[in-house]
């Protein structure tokens, strides 16, 4: 497994704990939610992970253009 798709594996551990509520800081918690919740197919998480990362990809440069739009005294 290269480091990019490492990457990708952690990211897509981390928002699905994050949707779950799973505290990191509990390690039972965490270790029964991996049980619980096993890695799909990786061509699947990483599809999963590009699709997400576009999403707040596209979500910061609409924030961004606000924030330019505002500061020049314009808006949408």
């Amino acid at each position: 497994m290269t480091d990019e798709q490492m990457e990708k594996a952690m990211r897509y551990v981390a928002r699905a704990m994050i949707a779950d509520h799973v505290n990191p800081n509990d390690v039972g918690s965490v270790v029964k939610w991996m049980i619980l919740n096993p890695l799909p197919a990786r061509a699947a998480y990483e599809a999963e992970v590009d699709q997400q990362d576009e999403i707040e990809k596209q979500a910061r440069i609409t924030a961004l253009q606000d924030e330019i739009n505002r500061l020049e005294g314009r808006t949408r």
